[in-house]
């Protein structure tokens, strides 16, 4: 290290480095000051008038400082300085600049300072809205503000990584000291530093630049009815805290929804997996906190009247900021591993994470519980676990040093799961702890009197229920995405579910112990999560369409029928109709009674807002917003269930080439052939690069009908049909054959009659429509397939590339690519290209040794047919070798017809083929996929209503909260 510091490093720039860290430093000291005033502020009258103005310095000086970071950060990418790790780890010189702000969040620092500035933004919101709740409340953003800035420390107490910082230098980087390089005073001139590894191409999507921002704009705003929610708890004060939360409350609904869905919508148009949700893990730790914050947020507002639900209320509130930060925890620490395809990689600040996580448990539990022996014991216990986790792994040198030999897989495996270490069995008895706070707190404080207890056909009761469904879909997706979690709580009881499965032999016992549990996968990742959240969602739907209908306290049935009946007849007969008309099928039950309950909910919220609250902008909010959230469910049951592959291979069998290909749901195009699908024809235009991706054009054609004559003759599937009499051919032939009686079979045709006969189609190509380009991306880190989308009124078709050539053909100064070899068997066809087949059919071995060749060889001539479909070559190729020494002698020989250098060796036993195809014979071709999605825009329709429906909502409750204030 001393002889690194004396190197005069070359081209560096060190100022915005330096800049840079001294606005992480100042953040975290001004969060931490801010926490510490605000705290002191609470302890009484006098204390408040003293110290409020200087935690609100201190919390400007922290909103500062994290722009000054952001700043700083963002001069060095547009500055491209590589000398910088994060720089050079997410830019590249040819990535757009549109993407820059991509670059800047794609990395694990860059993702913590954006939730850090929304948090300083919504901070200063509060300063100035919270009145008399600014100190508990800031007192709480500001501790997390603490927590976050810690992340960008990026220092080291020996082993134990205490944050990770964006203004590290490459040669300083920990996985670089010591490498030759770093010696080097003019390091930067080196080829590897003229450019970055870029950006993620998953990530090179518009909606990445907006996407991320938005949903972590809708991350911090759950902090603060969390922060509301713990200061009612610090005041004592359980209801007073939810009327200035109700607003945030909802706006929270509305930006992380509205972040959730534009992920949905990146996925569709970003991802070629073929959709727009996939219930990924990171999905999913996005989906779970915004059900929670609904179910809470529907609570906030019955409990205001009356302490209904009050400890349901507060729990869901907290738990939604907690469930945010264990979203953090599992995307950010590598927990999940490879088990997503957009979470980060560990990088050291798992036991952090872990800290920040547990530390508002523990804060949230200790407030709940007003029983100040409880409290003290509660405190005691966390601190002790901390206490004695922190000695622990201070301590683990023996499992260091042996991470140290292990290779860097094994290493990482190790410290996620916790092997070695007592984490997993402390933090097992500190949610023992807590959850026995937690019911002792129930139970002492908020259990409600029986006679207490709402009405059955009350609005509060049902609201109730509606959020117990919420929350118990988001506990089974938690639960689901939680695998890999529960396999390290396994860790403590290994050695017990050893013995006891030597014991019992049972089977189940040894999975326990070998806690290698994995999440659902690819098909069988819907069926699990939609084998439970169906039905759930059909619960909550029929909740949502009678919701409004029903009045507090108690309803009068005979009016709420009355109200209900219309819309009920209508969802029951649209459902008819569509079970009927667009395939449903009886397994299909549940997704039908699905979709009665999102047309009955859509009906029934239209018609109170119509006819109840007569379109007042007041009041009409909830119901536009549940008539949204029925439109996009509706308009997901029906595209993804109802969703059809019109790409149907009809030419050989691509399932040969790979397992992946499936000749019903994937095509085979070769460059400039046209051929149907569905209602079209379609050509492989050109294949082309554009920057970084590797587009194919894909031109569509009308499909024009074809009128076949009697006596026609056609070919198909290697069969051949004489048209019995004059028709219109139909989309499928194997109507017309078996159920029309239009063809006839032709038995065995001669070769004329082969050579002449056409393949039979479905139709002819029209008029040009419209052109599609589906893509590869390629960049450093990966190559990934985006979609091309065809929208129309009632469906999208989405197309992908399952296969395209990323290669550029070399050819010798003869035009042949370069050679490919295989062993060929007597008989046996060899396939050369996709359609171009070659036989062995027989070898003579030469006794008398032409005057031409060398004497003393071996001769023997090899007899070969070369054919693609109905033309054929036979070819006589020398195979020769030495007699002394067996060495092989090359002899190539050429095909006219199919443009091909070929040659054969004896090696061994075997006989070796030598092909070298003629670079103007190849075509290139691509395996595409094309689904229909019918009536998709209903789902996107349905997002734009909600999201303008909760806006109306949270006006009204800001309009509430206003005269309640000013009351």
């Amino acid at each position: 290290m001393e002889n690194m510091n004396e190197v005069q490093y070359v081209g560096e720039h060190l100022m915005p480095g330096v800049v840079g860290n001294l606005f992480v430093v100042l953040s975290f000291v001004a969060a931490l000051f801010s926490a510490v005033t605000y705290f002191l502020s609470t302890r009484s009258e006098e204390n408040r008038r003293f110290w409020i103005l200087p935690a609100r310095v201190g919390f400007f000086t922290h909103a500062m400082s994290v722009i000054g970071i952001i700043v700083t950060l963002f001069y060095i990418l547009f500055n491209h300085l590589y000398e910088y790790k994060y720089a050079w780890d997410h830019l590249s010189n040819a990535m757009p600049m549109r993407y820059i702000f991509s670059c800047m969040w794609e990395g694990q620092e860059g993702s913590f300072l954006l939730w850090t500035f929304w948090h300083v933004i919504l901070g200063m919101v509060l300063i100035r809205s919270s009145k008399a709740w600014e100190p508990w409340v800031m007192a709480v953003v500001a501790m997390v503000e603490v927590f976050l800035a810690s992340m960008l420390i990026g220092v080291y107490f020996g082993d134990f990584q205490f944050g990770s910082n964006p203004f590290i230098l490459n040669r300083e980087a920990l996985a670089n000291v010591g490498l030759p390089w770093t010696m080097r005073a003019d390091y930067l001139t080196l080829q590897p530093f003229q450019d970055g590894r870029g950006l993620n191409p998953l990530l090179q999507n518009y909606w990445m630049t907006i996407h991320p921002p938005t949903l972590f704009l809708g991350f911090a705003s759950t902090l603060i009815p969390f922060a509301y929610g713990i200061a009612g708890l610090w005041k004592k004060d359980y209801n007073g805290w939810m009327t200035p939360a109700i607003p945030w409350s909802f706006f929270g609904v509305m930006i992380l929804g509205t972040g959730i869905l534009m992920g949905g919508a990146w996925a569709y148009e970003a991802l070629g997996f073929g959709g727009f949700w996939a219930w990924d893990p990171v999905e999913n730790a996005s989906l779970v906190p915004w059900l929670t914050l609904v179910a809470s947020a529907h609570l906030i507002v019955i409990n205001q009247r009356k302490k209904t639900s009050l400890y349901a209320t507060i729990v869901l509130t907290l738990s939604t900021f907690i469930l945010v930060l264990y979203s953090t925890f599992l995307t950010r620490s590598g927990v999940l591993g490879d088990s997503s395809v957009h979470s980060f990689v560990e990088s050291g600040i798992l036991p952090q994470l872990l800290v920040y996580l547990l530390f508002f448990v523990a804060l949230g539990t200790w407030l709940i519980v007003e029983n100040k022996t409880w409290k003290r014991t509660y405190a005691v216990v966390c601190a002790l676990l901390f206490v004695v986790a922190v000695i622990h792994l201070l301590s683990l040198d023996e499992v260091a040093a042996a991470h140290q030999h292990m290779g860097a897989a094994d290493a990482q495996k190790a410290h996620l799961t916790g092997e070695g270490t007592w984490i997993p069995g402390l933090t097992l008895v500190f949610l023992f702890a807590s959850c026995v706070v937690m019911v002792i707190a129930y139970r002492k404080q908020f259990r409600l009197a029986k006679e207490h207890e709402e009405a059955l056909w009350s609005r509060e009761f049902w609201m109730f229920i509606g959020a117990l469904v919420l929350t118990l879909s988001a506990i089974h997706i938690t639960v689901q995405t939680s695998v890999n979690v529960g396999n390290i709580m396994l860790l403590p009881f290994e050695k017990l579910f050893v013995s006891l499965h030597e014991s019992t032999h049972w089977e189940w016992m040894k999975r326990l112990s070998e806690h290698n549990f994995s999440a659902p996968g690819d098909d069988e990742r819907f069926t699990v999560y939609h084998r439970i959240q169906i039905p759930l969602a059909f619960i909550l739907f029929m909740i949502v369409a009678i919701g409004q209908f029903l009045k507090y306290k108690n309803t009068d049935l005979k009016i709420f029928r009355k109200q209900l009946f219309l819309s009920f007849v209508v969802a029951s007969g649209l459902t008819l109709f569509i079970g009927f008309f667009t395939g449903f099928s009886e397994v299909q039950f549940p997704l039908i009674a699905l979709m009665f309950a999102t047309i009955f909910a859509l009906l029934s919220n239209a018609d109170y807002a119509i006819r109840i609250v007569k379109g007042k902008l007041d009041h009409i909010g909830a119901s536009i917003a549940h008539l949204g959230f029925a439109m996009l469910i509706m308009g997901a049951v029906i595209s993804t269930s109802q969703k059809f592959f019109i790409s149907q291979n009809r030419t050989g069998n691509i399932s040969e080439l790979s397992k992946e290909f499936k000749n019903s749901e994937d095509m085979m195009l070769v460059q400039g052939d046209t051929l149907p699908m569905g209602n079209y024809f379609v050509r492989f235009d050109r294949k082309f690069k554009e920057k970084d991706h590797l587009k194919c054009d894909v031109q569509y054609f009308k499909l024009e009908p074809i009128e076949y004559k009697d006596g026609d003759q056609v070919e198909m599937q290697g069969m051949y049909f004489r048209a019995n009499q004059t028709h219109t051919a139909t989309g499928d032939f194997l109507q017309d054959w078996s159920v029309d009686s239009l063809w006839s079979p032709m038995m065995e045709p001669n070769a004329e009659t082969k050579r002449r006969t056409k393949r039979w189609r479905p139709g002819k190509p029209g008029e040009f429509l419209f052109t599609l380009s589906p893509s590869v991306i390629q960049s450093n880190k990966g190559n990934s397939r985006e979609p091309s989308i065809a929208h129309f009124a009632g469906h999208d078709m989405y197309t992908y590339l399952k296969y395209v050539d990323l290669d550029e053909k070399k050819t010798d100064t003869t035009g042949f690519l370069e050679p490919v070899s295989g062993i060929i068997e007597m008989g046996t066809p060899v396939k050369l290209t996709e359609t171009l087949f070659l036989t062995l059919d027989s070898l003579v071995h030469l006794d008398t040794i032409p005057s031409e060749l060398p004497q003393n060889v071996d001769i023997s001539r090899a007899f070969v047919t070369m054919k693609q479909g109905s033309e054929s070559e036979k070819i006589i190729l020398i195979v020769a070798k030495m007699k002394d020494n067996g060495e092989a002698i090359p002899f190539p020989g050429e095909s006219k017809k199919f443009r091909f250098l070929l040659g054969i060796a004896e090696k061994g036993n075997q006989l070796e083929l030598t092909a070298q195809e003629h670079a103007g014979n190849k075509k290139e071709f691509i395996i595409m996929t094309a689904e229909i999605f019918p009536q998709i825009n209903i789902l996107w329709l349905g997002c734009l209503v909600m999201v303008l429906g909760t806006t109306l909502a949270i006006r009204h409750r800001i309009k509430l909260s206003r005269r309640k204030s000013e009351a």
